[in-house]
């Protein structure tokens, strides 16, 4: 059966100034066992599960990147699905993987991460652009929009910048004045992002709700510039689901498996997420939290009440088993 689990991705908290340990990631696993119940729970929820979309979205994203650091003018991605798909997982990865840097003369800032939410103006883009980039915020208040503009461009040269990503990103684009003409669905905004590309030559990558897709099928200019798509899907019941489970189970700080890939099981816990990624997590980090807190090995026994936490009065397929 396949394994779903990125180990690069099994968090591991180290004190300050310690280094980190080398451990992979069935030694993390047991190093996370030993903790409080409710680290035990964060370390569930932040298992990262390496299914064929997040590889498939990471392996473009590394490409995208690698084409902007080679040249001008490398594309985009727009990263498209509903709340609790598995988008932040992916958002995670390009943070964890391009991490900012600092030295004694320079601020080195591979990825430029934004998350916005409402519709910001075109100055407020620009000021936490620069931000990002280390910029004084103080001195950007004295400075008018066409010079900010040059600082910006300036300093992601100077901060050797790859890409731009930027979260809820629906609200940068949707929602713009009714009378804003239909091939220019970004507004003010849009049109200044489309004139950073072209200033700066790195890579954009747009994070969304689906309904930013619409913008491509109307702009003709943003599509040309950034035509790269990931559409991030729930879960169906099928052998990957199964096996995500099966990945999911070897990887839960408990002392022994819960099987959660057999049939009866699986199905229940696929009626409780309805192939949500992040409703799957939250569920089986509540689990973890009271199977530790109990003492219990596996979860297995815990699955009912944790179904009642989570999904309240909703039918609970849990209820009446024997384990339950």
């Amino acid at each position: 059966m396949t394994n779903y689990i990125n180990d690069d991705e099994l968090p591991l908290d180290n004190p300050p100034n310690e280094p980190a340990e080398d451990l992979n990631a069935e030694q993390k696993r047991l190093k996370a066992i030993q903790g409080s119940p409710a680290e035990r729970e964060l370390y569930t929820k932040n298992i990262a599960i390496y299914s064929k979309s997040y590889k498939s979205a990471v392996e473009y994203i590394d490409n995208l990147l690698a084409r902007s650091a080679r040249g001008p003018e490398p594309g985009g991605l727009w990263l498209l699905g509903e709340g609790g798909v598995g988008k932040s997982f992916i958002l995670k990865y390009i943070r964890d993987h391009y991490p900012p840097s600092e030295s004694t003369t320079a601020r080195r800032c591979p990825v430029i991460s934004l998350t916005f939410s409402s519709r910001p103006t075109e100055k407020e883009v620009i000021g936490l652009l620069l931000m990002q980039l280390g910029q004084d915020p103080s001195m950007l208040r004295f400075q008018t929009l066409d010079e900010l503009k040059h600082i910006l461009v300036s300093a992601i040269r100077s901060a050797d910048t790859l890409a731009i990503l930027m979260d809820e990103a629906h609200h940068v684009w949707l929602n713009v004045n009714a009378a804003r003409v239909a091939d220019r669905i970004g507004g003010q905004v849009g049109d200044f992002l489309k004139r950073l590309y072209d200033s700066t030559g790195v890579a954009f990558i747009f994070c969304g709700m689906p309904g930013m897709e619409r913008i491509l099928m109307v702009d003709s200019q943003a599509k040309t510039r950034w035509n790269g798509i990931f559409r991030v899907t729930p879960f169906t019941y099928d052998l990957e689901f199964i096996s995500v489970l099966a990945s999911l189970d070897e990887s839960l700080p408990m002392i022994e498996k819960s099987n959660l890939h057999e049939p009866d099981l699986s199905a229940k816990i696929f009626k409780v997420c309805e192939g949500n990624f992040r409703v799957l997590k939250n569920f089986l980090a509540q689990a973890v939290f009271f199977a530790a807190q109990a003492g219990s090995k596996s979860i297995a026994l815990h699955l009912s009440m944790t179904c009642t936490m989570i999904c309240g009065q909703s039918h609970n397929p849990f209820e009446g088993d024997v384990n339950a």
